[in-house]
């Protein structure tokens, strides 16, 4: 049972970063978050990021952040690494992204990003992208814009799609080697139907020769569920959707109300 763990057990922590680390509210991770994830390190456990941004995204959260880890799950899972390495390197199959391409040729209107491993590019900016960038602040980097045929001849490892739910269905039928998880309203990312941040994570142990159930994910959205249901502890924040606390062991407070901190502490950890 999830409540007979002790802090031997528990070997490495992997963190969710919109919601979960940092907040919507203020842009920033609560200092009780920093306190936690830096008496982790001190104890020897493992920290690592888990993240539906590219390696190249991250350079811009982390001037927010300001803080260490031991290794990174990019891209809902499709980039794992470390300071030593890459373990994990998925990109959608080119096949998909060409019928994508024709679809989008005949949607013009729809905002797509596309996600290459050190560059990232909208086809267009519109309202959605512009809100949520404002929302986003200092944690990302001023928008691109680039032809979106660049996705024929260059890896693309997820693309995110400002559209709603019946428009996120219709496509999810058309793929057969991509699936849509969204963590926010007003956008899907879509990344391989075999991918997931529990992909990622599970490349990351064993690099570190770690097990699944010493493992705790922290996360507050849909593509946060994969890595919930595989972790040997799952904690979902406070503000999670109801659909995402379901697939949790544990419901902390939310990021706002020093829910990494608690959860941690509750687990014996802090």
């Amino acid at each position: 049972m999830l409540y007979s763990y002790t802090m031997r057990t528990i070997t490495s922590v992997f963190f969710d970063i919109d919601g979960t680390l940092t907040s919507f509210a203020t842009n920033d991770v609560p200092r009780s978050a920093r306190d936690a994830v830096e008496i982790c390190r001190q104890k020897g456990i493992k920290t690592a990021l888990a993240t539906g941004r590219s390696p190249q995204e991250l350079q811009a959260v982390q001037r927010t952040l300001d803080m260490d880890f031991d290794g990174c799950v990019c891209m809902t899972g499709q980039i794992a690494y470390d300071g030593k390495g890459t373990y994990r390197d998925e990109y959608l199959k080119h096949e998909e992204i060409e019928l994508f391409i024709s679809y989008l040729q005949d949607h013009p209107d729809i905002s797509v990003h596309f996600s290459e491993r050190d560059y990232g590019y909208f086809n267009r900016i519109g309202a959605e992208v512009t809100k949520l960038y404002k929302d986003l602040g200092g944690t990302v980097d001023k928008a691109v814009i680039d032809d979106p045929m660049r996705a024929l001849d260059h890896n693309i490892y997820q693309f995110s799609m400002f559209v709603p739910l019946d428009v996120e269905r219709e496509l999810d039928t058309m793929f057969t080697h991509i699936r849509p998880v969204r963590w926010h309203p007003d956008f899907a990312d879509f990344i391989p139907a075999d991918g997931g941040k529990d992909k990622g994570i599970q490349a990351m142990l064993d690099a570190w020769g770690l097990s699944r159930e010493g493992c705790v994910v922290f996360g507050d959205g849909g593509n946060d569920i994969d890595m919930l249901d595989y972790a040997g502890i799952g904690v979902a924040m406070g503000n999670a959707h109801l659909s995402v606390k379901s697939h949790a062991d544990y419901v902390t407070q939310s990021v706002d109300d020093d829910g990494v901190y608690k959860a941690l502490e509750h687990f014996g950890i802090v």
